[in-house]
Order: structure tokens, then sequence, then C-alpha cells
């Protein structure tokens, strides 16, 4: 390791020995008239890698400085004082503290990546690094002080793409323009890895040669040499970091390649790289052979929001509820048949606990609902198609108790005031049969006749005291709606086809949103305003066929959606009370199990899902980001 240590500290002492005058570099003519005629504004500035104060024309775009049409070297943000450029990532080596330690690069995923349906190429972007690079690894940014946000943007002008050289303490943005290929990125963050473009290194006109003739007005300070770097060995026509032959030139040649001062022909790579070249690999390697073998990234792209792992496994789906500001129960069924509870108590898990189900058979999943704090009641349909009851009251669960009915297995609960409870479920005649507890349990009732389908959806809403909604998808796959307030009301079909499940929410009083597999596999949505239902209309995204769908309101004009893709991961999209949904973001994961969703705050949702070996996954929002 010193030896690696040496040979990089020797690499990068070659900086301070380019000095050479070229004779492609901008002369003091053209710098004033850039200067006078086409917005450029000379500074004085010290560059990542170098020790040398050296005049630069640069652009102002908004509040930044960019050198050479995409480069970051200074801004007018006001920073406070604890501020401070990082350490050095090679202990004794000042120039260092503009790599990255350990051969680890945090990256926070912007929400605008998936704003604006660019994750896919983001993620093509960080496998060109993480498959093929052996000594530095892009990672997901945890609690790192020093990191990289990569942000899309609808408009940057003239520019691709925007960032810094080097790390350069903090938080920095990685700025990519909407609608980019992969390039770009992989481009913009070579940069932020400690690289300057190619056709600007000090030795370039012994390569090419620039024709400022043809260069487009306002784009000539693109072209001046970038005196500082991590140093190439080898002049790499075909770099990621190479511009092409027409750059700045509205379609005329700007740059041409020379050797040994005559013109040749242009490998026809230059400027046009898709990704990494063998020499930006081996460049990056040589860089950042310090970190050799401390974190091999294999094919792993760790893009995406870390998910924590609950203790245990499941063969079922899980069911989440809150009962308490900051506290979070969770359901699952247990490997040997048992239900078991795990509780977030504002601090930690309980870790699992049985209710003293056993292992009887069961027709259904569990359903948990609470209606005060420190109250939690567990609902399951027993093989005899009897719904089972049982509560927790801060000690032990009760003993589970038969609160009858013929049930088929569908079935949803829901609790509207302090000591009431709704339960409705699917009955042996095909039909919806109603109980109610409110201080005692009542009797079953029939609330709807027949034609609700098998394996279907029944789903409770309530949003306000004595108001009841009641949806179920019949067997022509439209939807059954029917409603109690202070006395049940008649029952309308809201038509549509569901194909496959379904999930209800209400954000506020007189609002209901429904959301389903659609027959195309997208899902569906319609939605109750006060006056009147909205027309079935989709959100896009393809799910699972069957798998459930997850909806849920943090707040009033606030809607959240979770389904299982196609990928088996977990995708999300939000309403915030605009006129649209957001597009469908990736969670990530491999989940084989429907998500439970619950909210138990403002701004803060928690889901879980099983995961790929069985386990019980998590995975929430704080209100700031994603995951732990």
């Amino acid at each position: 390791m010193q030896k690696s240590i040496y040979a990089l500290l020797a690499t990068l002492s070659l900086l301070l020995l380019i000095s050479m005058p070229l004779q492609a570099q901008i002369d003091e003519t053209q710098k004033v008239k850039l200067v006078r005629e086409e917005g450029y504004i000379q500074k004085m500035l010290t560059l990542p890698f170098d020790d040398q104060e050296r005049p630069f024309l640069v652009k102002k775009v908004g509040v930044y400085y960019i050198l050479n049409g995409d480069i970051v070297v200074g801004d007018d943000l006001k920073r406070p004082m604890a501020y401070q450029r990082a350490l050095p990532a090679i202990p004794g080596i000042p120039s260092s503290i503009f790599l990255w330690p350990n051969g680890q690069l945090p990256i926070e995923i912007d929400r605008s990546v998936y704003e604006f349906g660019m994750d896919a190429t983001v993620r093509q972007a960080v496998a060109e690094y993480n498959n093929k690079v052996s000594n530095l690894c892009l990672v997901s940014h945890t609690n790192e002080k020093d990191f990289v946000r990569l942000v899309i943007e609808s408009d940057l002008g003239s520019a691709g793409g925007l960032s810094s050289v080097g790390r350069q303490g903090g938080e920095q943005l990685v700025r990519i323009a909407a609608g980019q290929p992969a390039s770009v990125i992989i481009h913009e963050l070579m940069h932020a890895i400690g690289f300057w473009h190619e056709q600007n290194r000090p030795d370039r006109d012994r390569f090419i040669s620039v024709n400022m003739g043809n260069v487009e007005k306002g784009m000539g300070g693109n072209f001046q040499i970038e005196w500082s770097g991590i140093p190439r060995s080898n002049y790499d026509y075909c770099s990621i970091m190479h511009y092409p032959a027409t750059a700045f030139g509205n379609g005329q040649t700007t740059i041409s390649c020379a050797q040994n001062g005559n013109t040749t022909k242009c490998p026809p790579c230059m400027g046009m790289g898709a990704g990494l070249s063998a020499d930006d690999i081996a460049g990056i390697n040589t860089a950042y052979n310090f970190a050799q073998k401390l974190l091999p990234c294999g094919t792993a792209l760790n893009m995406e929001p870390r998910w924590y792992t609950l203790t245990g496994q499941t063969l079922s789906n899980q069911e989440a509820t809150p009962y308490g500001v900051g506290k979070l129960a969770v359901f699952t069924f247990g490997t040997n048949g048992d239900v078991f509870c795990n509780r977030w108590d504002g601090t930690k898990w309980t870790d699992w606990a049985s209710t003293g189900w056993g292992n009887a058979p069961t027709r259904s999943q569990i359903k948990a609902v609470s209606w005060d704090a420190g109250r939690l009641d567990a609902f399951v349909v027993a093989g005899n198609k009897n719904l089972m009851h049982s509560w927790w009251e801060g000690g032990k669960w009760s003993a589970w108790e038969n609160l009858g009915g013929t049930l088929t297995g569908e079935f949803d609960v829901v609790s509207w005031a302090k000591g009431r409870i709704d339960i409705v479920g699917r009955d042996q005649n095909s039909g919806l049969s109603h109980l109610f507890f409110e201080n005692t349990w009542g009797k079953w009732e029939s609330v709807f006749p027949r034609d609700i389908k098998e394996g279907s959806t029944v789903e409770l809403a309530a949003w306000a005291p004595l108001r009841l909604d009641i949806f179920a998808v019949k067997t022509d796959q439209s939807v059954q709606h029917l409603w109690f307030d202070k006395a049940w009301g008649p029952s309308e079909s809201l038509q549509g086809t569901i194909a496959g499940q379904m999930a209800v929410a209400s954000f506020g009083i007189g609002h209901l949103d429904i959301f389903g597999e659609g027959g195309d596999g997208s899902v569906w949505h319609k939605y109750y305003d006060v006056t009147k239902w909205s027309d079935w209309h989709t959100l896009g995204g393809k799910v699972v066929h069957n798998s459930g769908l997850g909806a849920v309101s943090w707040g009033n004009g606030r809607l959240d959606l979770f389904v299982r893709g196609l990928d088996d991961a977990l995708y999300h999209a939000w309403w915030g009370g605009g006129k649209t949904w957001s597009p469908f973001e990736r969670l990530g994961g491999k989940i084989n199990s429907n998500p439970a969703v619950a909210s138990w705050g403002p701004n803060r949702l928690d889901i879980f899902t099983r995961g790929a070996n069985n386990s019980i996954q998590q995975m929430f929002w704080n209100g700031v980001k994603w995951g732990m």
C-alpha cells in the first residue's frame, strides 16, 4: 500500500512540471475579444490539483462560474464558516484532497432523476464504472460528509451537464440536462472523480489543432488549456472526456488531429464514445491505486435507497399499522404458521413476538387496526371461515376469540372513532357481510348480496365519523361501491376493469381515491372529490399480476402509492395536490410479496415487503430521503 502511495505522489507531482507555452492556447488578443464581445469573464483561479493561480475565461450561469463549457470552478453561494474543504484522501499528500477516500464516491440520487424518467439512464452510467473499474466504486450516500448529488434539470442552456472537478468537500452537484444519454452522465461523473477534458490537456497541441475560426460566437473560451488534473499517460482520442471534431462549431470542424506536426485523420471514436475507453479505465485505476481491492464493486449498482432487514423469516405478506405517533406495528405469518407481531416503540424494534395463534389453518392474510394509542387489534380468517380476533393493550396479546361469520378470505377492517371497529368481508354466498364493534360486538349483516369476485380485494375507507365506504371487485371486474352515512345508502357501480388487486385511500373529508391493476397490467385510478367521481385513467407503470397495491395519505392533499414492478422491485408514485401524479420512481429491492404501507405522521412513510430470501424488509421516507 505504501508503494502505491509513493507511485501516486510521483504521478501527481508531474503536474508541477507542465509549463510549456502552446500555440493553440487562446492568446491575449482573442481573450480581449471574448471578454468584450462574447460574454466571458476573466478570473484568477487555482484549479484542483494545481498549486498556481492562473487567469481563465469563464462564463456566469446563474450563480456558477463555468470553465470550458461544463466545469464548475466557483459560485456566488454563501456558505457557513463550518464549510471547509475535505481532508486528503491519502494522509500526507495534500493534493489528494480532490480524490475520494477508499475509492468510494458516495452519490445521492435526487428525486428529479425519477421525475424526468432518467433512472434507467443513471443506472446505465453507474454500471459503466462499477462493472469496469477496479479501484473506484460509486456507492449510495449514507452519512458521508463529502458526496455528489446527481440532479436532472430541464434546461442547462448549451451544456449537457455541469460538474466540479474532484472532491470539493460537502455536497457537490452533478447537474445533467433532461434527456441526455448515459455518456453525458459518465462524462460529468469523470469530472467529479478528478479528470479534466482530454482535448484541453497541456500537451494537446502534439495531437490536435484547434481551428478557432470555425468556433461559434460565444463558445471560443471552451478551448482553454486546463493546467491541472490527474495526468494521463497516452493522449486518448477515444476518451469519454474528448470532444468531437465539430465541438462548438455548429457542424464545422473545430478539432483536427495531428501527429508530429502533420495533420492526420481523426479516429471515428473521437468524441463519440458511449462509455469509458480502455485508457479512461486505466487512468482511474492508476489514480485510485491506493484504494486497490479495498471495495470491490463487482456488478453491484448500489444506487437505490437502502433497505433494512428485520430479523426473522416469513412465507406471507405483511400488515402494518401505527398505534401512536412514532409507533408502528408489523404483523406476519412465521414459517411455522404462527401470527407474529413486531413493534417499533419510537426508538427500537421489540423483536417478533407470537400472538398465540399457533399453527392453525387460515384462509386469509392478517388485518390489523388501532383505535387508540397503545391499542392494537388483529384479525384473520380461520380455515373454517370464521373471523378470529386478538388484541393488545401494552401487555400480552389476548387469546384469539371467534367472531363467527362465513368469510372466504377477502376482508378489510377500519376504525373511525375510539372504541369503534368495522369489518367487511366476502361471504360464502359471494356477497359482502359486515360486522362492527362499539363497546361490544354486533351481529353479522349482509350488505351486498352476490357477484363479488373470489380472490379480489375488499377495501374499506372512513373519511369521517359515522362514514364508511366499501369497495369490492365484482365477477365482471367492475368496482362496486356502497357506503354508510348514519344509514346504509344504495350501492353503485363504478365500472372500470380491475383485473388484479385494488387499494383505496382518503386524504381528507369527502375525498376518496381508488387504485387498481387494469386489464393492461398498468395502474388505473379513479377519485371522488366531494361532489362527483372522475373517469378512470391510467397512472402508467406495469405491475406483477395480482400483486397488491399499497396506498396511504400522510396529510391533507397528499397521496402515496406503492406497487411491485415486473422486475420485482418496489415502485412509488405520489400526488401532492397538483393536476398530475408524479412518474413512478424505482425504490429497488427484490420483493416477492405485496407492499404493506403505513404512515404515523406528516411526511413519514414505512413500507414492508418479503424479500427474495423470505426475510422481512423495511423501507422508509423520513421527510428528507429514502432509506436508512
